[in-house]
Order: C-alpha cells, then sequence, then structure tokens
C-alpha cells in the first residue's frame, strides 16, 4: 500500500519462466559444467525439471543425475 504523494519505491519482476524461457541458456551452462567434471550431459527437460530453488540447487540436481548423491557432493564446490 502506498502512501500519498510518495513514489513507486521498487518493482519486481519474475523473469525466468514468466517473461523470458531461460532453459536453454540453463541446459546449455549445465551441460557445459558437467562435461568439464568428465560427466555426460543432462537433456534440456531434465534441466527444466531441475529449476526452481536457485542455482546451487539446480547444480546439485544436475550432478547428482549423472553420479549419484556422494559423487554430488564431492563435486559440488568444483561444479
Amino acid at each position: 500500500m502506498r502512501s500519498p504523494g510518495r513514489g513507486v519505491a521498487a518493482v519486481m519482476i519474475d523473469l525466468d519462466g514468466t517473461l523470458l524461457d531461460t532453459v536453454p541458456d540453463l541446459a546449455v551452462a549445465a551441460a557445459r559444467m558437467l562435461v568439464a567434471l568428465g560427466l555426460r550431459e543432462c537433456s534440456r527437460e531434465q534441466v527444466r525439471s531441475f529449476i526452481g530453488d536457485g542455482i546451487a540447487v539446480l547444480v546439485r540436481r544436475c550432478l547428482q543425475a549423472q553420479g549419484g548423491t556422494a559423487h554430488a557432493e564431492a563435486l559440488h564446490a568444483e561444479a
């Protein structure tokens, strides 16, 4: 609620999945990360399903999909 005579202090916009489809870019970035770590790429649809809780969680989910949970924990910092 605005006070009379005051301008807008902030505007928040949800870009990812609302105004922009960033899945293709995130899938390419995830693929490059995985290949650099010697793992195979995730599909674009896998990456799409991993999106939603921030980049650290996306990285962890990609690692888990390609090497399991223990492997993901071991590589997370490097990734």
